[in-house]
Formats: structure tokens, C-alpha cells, sequence
């Protein structure tokens, strides 16, 4: 009885893990499209000289940082009064959602992915139970160990929100854009 318990917690382990896998590298990817997102802002916002914020944004250390000095630098363009103002304020928003999302972003790719069960030590109660990501920063035992399934899907929902908002301002499509694309264009 005790194998079969054994290899059925085995199998749902190996599952998570499967998952945990794959939910980790699909943050990876979506966050990596983000910051590529990032880096197009200058250009499609019409800086000036936008060749020499992308070289200012690849020295600096950090995606926090990065964001920070963008929407810094966004706030206090004077010609992006020229451009819509629907997207300078789209831009300055999923920037600022971003930075928030920032340290829980950290957590995911540098916590410590380990398998593990706990339980209470009186009331025999299950406290920890499947695949966590240990939070080597954190020193409190309730905070240190991220459940990723469940933190990682809802982390994704919010990425694929900001990388869509970013998408729009970023590679917005006019009516005649529309049109030489779909081949009706004289």
C-alpha cells in the first residue's frame, strides 16, 4: 500500500515539476518579448534619437532599472506631444505595471525549484505539498517558498496583458497599413 502511495505521489511530483518547467520557461520568453518591447518604445514613440536610448538601456544593469529610466525619460520628452497621447500613456502605464512586476519576475527565475512536503508537526496537517521555488532573500518560512503552478499562470495572465498593451503602442497598424497588408492598396 505504502509503494503505491509512494509511486502515486512520485507521478503527480513529476507532473508538477513538468509543469513547473514549462510555466518558468514561458516567463522567460514572454518576459524576454517584453523588454524587446521596451526597447522598440524609443522608436515607435518618436524620440529623438532613439539608437542612442536603446545603447543607454543595454549598459544599464537590470530590467527595474531599464524601466525606471525609460519612463523617466517618457515623462519628460517634449516631442512626444506630437505622437497620440493614447500611447504615451499606454506605454507609461504597462511600464509602470512592469516595475511593479519586477521582483515577483526575480523570484521566478532566480528561486530554487525544489519538491517538497511538510506538515505540521502536531496536527499532522499538510502545509506544504508539490513544486516551490525557495526565496533564498526571504527569512520568513510563510514567504520563502513560491508555489509556482498556481503564482506562475497568474503571473503569465498579467504578462500577456502588458505585452499586448506594449504590442499596440509599439507596432500600431493605420488604416492604409491595413490595407497594403491585406493586398487592397492600388
Amino acid at each position: 500500500m505504502n509503494e503505491v502511495s509512494a509511486g502515486a505521489a512520485s507521478d503527480r511530483w513529476k507532473e508538477e515539476r513538468a509543469k513547473t518547467q514549462e510555466l518558468l520557461g514561458k516567463i522567460l520568453m514572454l518576459w524576454g518579448d517584453i523588454m524587446g518591447l521596451v526597447y522598440r518604445l524609443p522608436e515607435a514613440l518618436g524620440f529623438s534619437n532613439p539608437e542612442a536610448i536603446q545603447l543607454g538601456l543595454a549598459q544599464i544593469n537590470g530590467d527595474a532599472s531599464r524601466v525606471a529610466y525609460l519612463s523617466k525619460l517618457l515623462k519628460h520628452e517634449p516631442k512626444l506631444a506630437d505622437v497620440d497621447a493614447q500611447r504615451s500613456a499606454d506605454a507609461l502605464a504597462a511600464l509602470s505595471k512592469l516595475k511593479k512586476m519586477n521582483d515577483r519576475r526575480d523570484g521566478f527565475v532566480h528561486g530554487v525549484p525544489v519538491l517538497t512536503m511538510k506538515r505540521h508537526r502536531d496536527t499532522r496537517e499538510i502545509i506544504r505539498d508539490g513544486c516551490y521555488l525557495i526565496q533564498t532573500r526571504e527569512l520568513d518560512e510563510k514567504n520563502r517558498y513560491l508555489k509556482v503552478p498556481e503564482a506562475a499562470e497568474t503571473f503569465i495572465a498579467e504578462l500577456e496583458a502588458i505585452h499586448e498593451q506594449l504590442l499596440r503602442v509599439t507596432s500600431p497598424l493605420l488604416f492604409e497599413d491595413w490595407e497594403r497588408i491585406l493586398g487592397t492598396q492600388p
